[in-house]
C-alpha cells in the first residue's frame, strides 16, 4: 500500500543531519586520499564506494563529515543522505524517508521504501552522496548497498574489516595521528602549554578522540600537559573525562574503547577480553601469535569464559582483533 503525500522535492536536498566539524579540526592526508579517489569536482565518481576502516576514536566520522560538508558547500551533489548505520533498521528507515522525498511516495513498509530509494539512485541523473556511518555488522547492510552509478558515490565508516565489507570496494585504513599531527593538534587546542605534550600524545596512543577529550579536560581544569600526565598515571582514563564532551562527541573515549571490546567479545564467545589482558602485559611493538596459542594462555581463556577453548579459538580471536584495529598480524610475527 502506498500513497502520495509529499510536495515535489527542492534541489539540492539533504537527508539526515551531517555531524558538525570539530573545532580546530586537523586536515589530514586521509582527507586528500578520500577526495582524490572520488574524483575532481564536477566529475562523476572515480571510485563509487569507499570504506574508511579503523578502530574507534581515530576520526572516521569526521573524515566522512568533512567530505560531505565540502561537497555540499561546493554544490557538487544534488542529494546528500547521512545514515547512522548502527543497525539494519537504522539504515532502512532513512532510506525510506529519502524515497518519500525524492519519489514523492510514502510506503507503508519501510523496507519497500528502501528498495524504491535504491532503484531511484540507480536510475537518476542527479548527483548523490550516501554516507553509511559506523557500520557495526556487515549483515546490517546486506542488500542495502547504494548501487554503482556514474553520478553517485558512497562512503562507509566502520571498525570492521570483514571481506563482506571490503571486497570490491576501495578500502582506506584510518589510523591514529602521526607524531607531527598530534603535536599540531595539541598546539592548536592548547596554545603554548605544550611542555610534555609529546609524552602525553604517546601516553594516549595519539588517538584523536583521546587527545580531543584530554585537551578539553585540561582547558576546563587549567592543567598543563605535564600535570595531566601526573593525574593520568594515578587514575583511570574514565576519571579524566571532561564534564561536557567537546565537538558534540556522543561518548567518552573510555566508553568507546569499552564498546569496541564488547563488540569483539560478542563475536568471539568472550575471548577478546582475556586475549587483550594478556596482550597488555607483553611488548606492544610485536607479539608472536604463538604466544597466544600456548597451553597457558589457552587455559586462562578457558577459565575466563567458563567453557572449552582450543588454540584455534584463540588464534581466530587474535586475527579478529587485528582486523578491527588495523594492526599488522602474521602467523610468524603477528600480534595485536
Amino acid at each position: 500500500m502506498t500513497f502520495v503525500g509529499h510536495q515535489p522535492v527542492t534541489w539540492p536536498h539533504q537527508g539526515g543531519p551531517v555531524p558538525a566539524l570539530a573545532v580546530r579540526r586537523l586536515d589530514r592526508p586521509v582527507d586528500r586520499d578520500l577526495a582524490a579517489a572520488l574524483g575532481p569536482a564536477g566529475a562523476g565518481a572515480v571510485v563509487v564506494c569507499q570504506v574508511l576502516a579503523g578502530l574507534g576514536g581515530v576520526g572516521k566520522t569526521q573524515l566522512a563529515a568533512g567530505l560531505a560538508h565540502r561537497w555540499w558547500a561546493q554544490r557538487r551533489v544534488d542529494l546528500l543522505v547521512w545514515v547512522s548505520a548502527t543497525s539494519r533498521t537504522a539504515v532502512i528507515t532513512p532510506y525510506a524517508q529519502a524515497a518519500a522525498h525524492v519519489a514523492g511516495v510514502d510506503d507503508a513498509d519501510p523496507a519497500v521504501g528502501a528498495t524504491r530509494f535504491l532503484a531511484w539512485l540507480a536510475g537518476t541523473d542527479r548527483r548523490w552522496l550516501i554516507v553509511l556511518d559506523d557500520v557495526t555488522d556487515p549483515e546490517d547492510v546486506k542488500g542495502l548497498w547504494p548501487p554503482p552509478a556514474p553520478t553517485g558515490a558512497t562512503v562507509v565508516t566502520t571498525r570492521r574489516r570483514d571481506a563482506a565489507l571490503l571486497d570490491g570496494r576501495h578500502h582506506i585504513d584510518v589510523g591514529v595521528f602521526t607524531k607531527t599531527e598530534a603535536m599540531a593538534y595539541l598546539h592548536a587546542k592548547l596554545g603554548g602549554r605544550l611542555a610534555e605534550a609529546d609524552l602525553l600524545a604517546a601516553d594516549l596512543g595519539r588517538l584523536p578522540l583521546a587527545l580531543a577529550q584530554a585537551a578539553a579536560y585540561m582547558k576546563d581544569q587549567g592543567l598543563t600537559c605535564a600535570r595531566y600526565r601526573q593525574r593520568l598515571a594515578g587514575r583511570r582514563l574514565a576519571d579524566l573525562s571532561p564534564q561536557a564532551l567537546p565537538d558534540d562527541h556522543p561518548t567518552a573515549v573510555a566508553a568507546v574503547w569499552a564498546l569496541s571490546v564488547d563488540l569483539a567479545d560478542r563475536y568471539s564467545r568472550g575471548l577478546a577480553t582475556p586475549v587483550l589482558v594478556v596482550a597488555a602485559l607483553l611488548d606492544p611493538n610485536g607479539i608472536p601469535i604463538s604466544v597466544f596459542t600456548t597451553g597457558a594462555v589457552v587455559e586462562v581463556c578457558a577459565r575466563r569464559i567458563g567453557g572449552p577453548v582450543d588454540a584455534d579459538d584463540v588464534a581466530d580471536t587474535v586475527w579478529r582483533l587485528c582486523r578491527r584495529t588495523g594492526r599488522p598480524c602474521s602467523a610468524s610475527t603477528g600480534g595485536p
